[in-house]
């Protein structure tokens, strides 16, 4: 009786149209903001992988890397020590990041 009486009636028959294009333009809305966070995703992924396992070795080695490349041509050291200073004052904001994450998770 109800399916007779929703074929009938032009004003059911819109406010169901209604409905499923709303539902499909939520779904839509949806499956882009999947697909557009994506990339954010992954970088949240890559920071939880740094933070953890061998970071303190991976510190060492690049220190390392750039105190050979500074040494073996002090021309060139003086272009990358602008960047080096930088990254110096950049690192303790990272590192209490990754604390501080760590206490509230604790």
């Amino acid at each position: 009786m109800t399916s007779k009486k929703l074929k009938d009636d032009p004003i059911a028959l819109r406010k169901q149209l209604i409905q499923m294009r709303l539902e499909l333009n939520r779904q839509r809305i949806h499956h882009e903001s999947i697909v557009l966070l994506e990339p954010v995703a992954k970088l949240r992924g890559l920071k939880q992988r740094f933070n953890q396992g061998a970071t303190p070795l991976l510190a060492v080695a690049g220190v390392t890397l750039v105190s050979f490349f500074m040494a073996r041509n002090r021309r060139s050291a003086s272009s990358l020590m602008p960047v080096v200073k930088i990254a110096a004052s950049l690192l303790p904001l990272f590192v209490g990041k990754s604390e501080t994450n760590e206490a509230n998770k604790s």
